[in-house]
């Protein structure tokens, strides 16, 4: 029966769901699916899961608001240490994970990586999604193995759009990985010039700060040719201030 519930949560079929559960299937068994969409890469390989995470990977929201009155466990993780939340948040599906923070989802657990939901969120380039996780009492600074926040993420990405709400948040701009670079200085050496505008700005990024090979944002900026861009962007902070 387990096998079927499996099958129904994958295929998107609630009330298959809910006829299963009625008839005792268990809600939290793990089950192996093979799938070709591993870690956002088309290769083939066996994905060990709840219902529910299918449920999110695949952003069926009837299937999960099923699941979850049915008392699965919403947080409960996967080999490599990833929840519901945190897959509904990579794959961006806002609904489900409107769902899953209803049903008490933690926001802050970590996959095996350090990485969270908001960090995924932020990473992909999830908006709305990164506007949840804040609504509903992320930690913006937590860490990943490698130092790197929600923030440093977004940055490196340029996510202007999700840069700019997590710094209206209030995040720290000067968090560092672990080779001391900031956002900032990241955002520099992508070359992401919104980016850059929105740190030195609205959160105030020090364009001094050094990293483990003594470089700043500002040497960098230079040397791409953007230092114009700090420049600007530091005058028009002092003189809003």
């Amino acid at each position: 029966m387990e096998a079927a519930l499996h099958l129904a949560a994958r295929s998107g079929s609630a009330r298959a769901v809910t006829r299963l559960v009625d008839f005792g299937a268990s809600v939290d068994v793990f089950a192996a699916a093979e799938t070709h969409m591993h870690n956002f890469v088309m290769l083939p390989t066996i994905e060990l899961r709840t219902p529910l995470m299918w449920a999110a990977v695949r952003g069926f929201v009837g299937v999960a608001e099923a699941l979850l009155k049915a008392k699965a466990n919403v947080n409960i993780t996967d080999h490599e240490g990833a929840t519901a939340l945190f897959l509904a948040s990579g794959w961006g599906h806002t609904e489900t994970v409107q769902c899953l923070l209803s049903f008490k989802a933690d926001v802050d657990v970590s996959d095996e990586g350090g990485r969270t939901a908001l960090f995924i969120a932020s990473e992909r380039g999830h908006d709305e999604i990164v506007k949840a996780r804040v609504g509903a009492g992320a930690d913006l600074n937590k860490a990943t193995s490698d130092g790197m926040t929600a923030l440093f993420a977004a940055a490196e990405l340029g996510r202007t759009d999700i840069v700019k709400t997590l710094v209206a948040a209030k995040c720290d701009v000067e968090a560092a990985d672990r080779c001391l670079r900031t956002p900032l200085l990241q955002a520099s050496l992508r070359g992401h010039t919104g980016v850059v505008r929105v740190l030195v700005e609205e959160g105030r990024a020090n364009a001094g700060a050094v990293d483990d090979t003594g470089r700043t944002p500002l040497s960098v900026a230079t040397a791409r040719g953007l230092s114009e861009i700090v420049h600007n962007s530091e005058s028009k902070r002092l003189i809003a201030n």
